[in-house]
């Protein structure tokens, strides 16, 4: 499924930033999260989160009303306001971003790596979901996404993905270096019994094929 690439500078944690309102807290935070939907009769919205791996899920809700702007299930850069980091519990909502990739893709791969030029930053996983903030050479000009499994490989060891980043109307000479986050549900992959970790396979800035690998860690 293709969704138009919309665009955010992103931080995973913001600490230390002084409210404005004397009634809330002092600190704000920032976190990857999945918007779970709104109580319409009590006007309030309830978000959740991983932050790393298999920690603890948290649940945030707020006096907020989420309208059409939202769909369950949706990923979201929330930014709000609370106490502490990773405690459930109310929180005061300062900003919500938009991440791409959140639609699960109806793609199998192996797929056409498209003709924009990425570099993963970062890549990690929270919960069920895959996480990587990546940095494509893009124009203004509408961008689209998709993320493939390859089913053929779905019970290896190493099941691999394929990311790809296509440009309709791409232009070299114009494109500059962009950021942007995607994010997705690979629960059923991830939690065979005979997966050790995923491949994701992607075009780099030489316009290459290449592949990371994201392993699951041991545990004791």
């Amino acid at each position: 499924m293709k969704k138009t690439l919309l665009i955010c500078t992103i931080i995973l944690a913001l600490c230390g930033c002084k409210s404005n309102k004397a009634d809330e807290p002092d600190k704000s935070y920032m976190t990857l999260v999945t918007y779970a939907g709104t109580d319409e009769a009590l006007q309030v919205s309830t978000f959740t989160y991983q932050a790393i791996d298999d920690s603890p899920l948290v649940t945030l809700t707020a006096n907020w009303v989420a309208g059409e702007e939202l769909t369950p299930g949706e990923r979201v850069y929330l930014t709000y306001y609370a106490d502490a980091y990773q405690v459930s519990g109310p929180v005061t909502i300062r900003n919500i971003s938009p991440v791409i990739g959140w639609i699960p893709s109806e793609s199998e791969g192996p797929i056409d790596l498209g003709n924009a030029k990425i570099t993963p930053v970062t890549v990690w996983r929270s919960g069920p979901y895959i996480n990587a903030r990546i940095n494509a050479w893009i124009t203004r000009d509408p961008v689209t996404v998709k993320f493939a499994l390859d089913k053929l490989t779905a019970a290896d060891p190493m099941p691999t993905y394929y990311l790809s980043v296509n440009q309709t109307n791409i232009n070299q000479i114009e494109a500059y270096n962009r950021s942007a986050t995607i994010s997705y549900d690979i629960a059923d992959v991830w939690n065979a019994a005979t997966c050790q970790g995923v491949r994701i396979v992607y075009r780099d800035f030489d316009g290459n094929e290449a592949a990371l690998t994201l392993e699951k860690q041991q545990k004791d």
